[in-house]
């Protein structure tokens, strides 16, 4: 789920909790939960530039340009599964 989904979601959550709580059927926790998690900021990737890159495979003897790429795609599917679990 992307993080405005995830938002959105959570923004027709907390209606519908404040509306079951105008009419006495819900906890009051609830939607302080959700209002918390909606005032947190999203979070941006920041990935390493080629020369971080490079720099970390000159440190560990790796020349070769395919271990750049090696990074880049395992860079890649982190970046992938972080904003998957928003």
């Amino acid at each position: 789920m992307t993080g405005w989904r995830k938002r959105q979601v959570l923004k027709l959550a907390l209606e519908a909790l404040e509306t079951a709580e105008i009419d006495g059927n819900c906890e009051y926790g609830a939607t302080e939960i959700i209002r918390k998690a909606l005032t947190q900021p999203e979070r941006t990737w920041v990935g390493l530039t080629d020369g971080v890159m490079c720099d970390i495979a000159i440190e560990h003897g790796l020349m070769s340009i395919d271990w750049i790429d090696f990074a880049r795609a395992i860079e890649q599917a982190l970046k992938e599964k972080n904003f998957d679990r928003r």
